[in-house]
């Protein structure tokens, strides 16, 4: 049974989701059943945890009363915690530029974006964290349309 069917027929509730999160990081990546001796660390695929599963799980009961937050949380669980990792290359860098024209008023962004890149791409491998961003501004600027199309020029996921 391959990797994706073992984790949609991982049915897990709150009480289990501790071992869960266990078990779904030693089969995010392998189809043996040997244990990974770091699930945090150097797994052997491109696809690392954003965030753990119990602290999510820690958060829900405790922010119990919050209807709004619940069904968020819960669909985080859900999506699960891994995602892959994006690489930088030359065609990532060379899109960045029309995407500062397209977006004018977001040129600072880009630029910034722009910069870390190039740095982390002298470093082999090339790694880089861009830490959150936040962007404010009036109703129907572009702000939305504007992370959507950076995410997908860095591809990377936009949530």
């Amino acid at each position: 049974m391959g990797n994706k069917k073992k984790i949609e027929n991982a049915m897990v509730d709150d009480g289990q989701l501790h071992d869960a999160h266990a078990f779904l990081t030693k089969i995010a990546c392998t189809d043996s059943n040997e244990n990974v001796d770091d699930p945090f660390g150097d797994l052997p695929c491109d696809d690392k945890p954003i965030f753990a599963i119990v602290d999510v799980v820690k958060v829900m009961n405790e922010q119990a009363k919050d209807s709004r937050l619940k069904p968020r949380l819960e669909a985080m669980i859900q999506e699960g915690n891994m995602r892959s990792l994006a690489s930088i290359n030359d065609a990532m860098l060379g899109q960045l530029i029309p995407l500062a024209d397209k977006f004018p008023n977001f040129s600072d962004v880009v630029l910034h974006y722009r910069k870390a890149l190039l740095l982390a791409s002298l470093s082999q491998p090339a790694i880089v964290y861009l830490p959150p961003l936040l962007i404010v501004g009036d109703p129907g600027i572009g702000k939305t349309r504007f992370l959507r199309e950076l995410a997908k020029v860095l591809s990377v996921d936009f949530f």
